[in-house]
């Protein structure tokens, strides 16, 4: 992630600093009169490069896409908790989960079919498994020579 801002900001900047110089030069003629220094193409690319780099790695890496869906929208939206690994320790104490090597389970199963039901009833988009029927008694007993 370090390397990659390393990399993208100062290559944004530049393109930003002397890509500007060449469309000012392009224009003036067309635009009137413009200005385009070098000291303020730096800086505006500086902080266009900063800006690029830091918006490419929240939205085009899986560790930005992690951060901003995992740590900040579903805690916002109150559908996962801030530390949730505070909030799973804290449930196993209590006796709620139980731990299968680097799982959590809950320990309950009426509270399993309790959380069960109460998804089915709030998800309109919810619709049962449907498995297939059973083979025909006569493949059942048919013999697969």
């Amino acid at each position: 992630m370090a390397r990659t801002c390393l990399v993208l900001a100062p290559a944004f900047a530049l393109a930003i600093a002397f890509g500007g110089r060449l469309v000012v030069g392009a224009l003036q003629g067309l635009l009137g009169p413009l200005s385009w220094d070098l000291t303020d193409g730096l800086m505006i690319g500086t902080v266009g490069g900063i800006g690029g780099s830091a918006a490419y790695l929240l939205a085009f890496t899986a560790w930005g896409q992690w951060l901003v869906l995992a740590r900040i929208w579903l805690p916002l939206t109150g559908r996962l908790p801030w530390q949730p690994a505070a909030f799973l320790d804290d449930a196993y104490r209590r006796g709620v989960l139980r731990r299968t090597g680097a799982v959590y389970q809950f320990r309950h199963v009426r509270l399993q079919h309790h959380l069960s039901r109460a998804f089915r009833r709030t998800d309109a988009r919810y619709t049962p498994a449907v498995l297939p029927s059973d083979p025909p008694s006569s493949a059942r007993g048919a013999d697969p020579r």
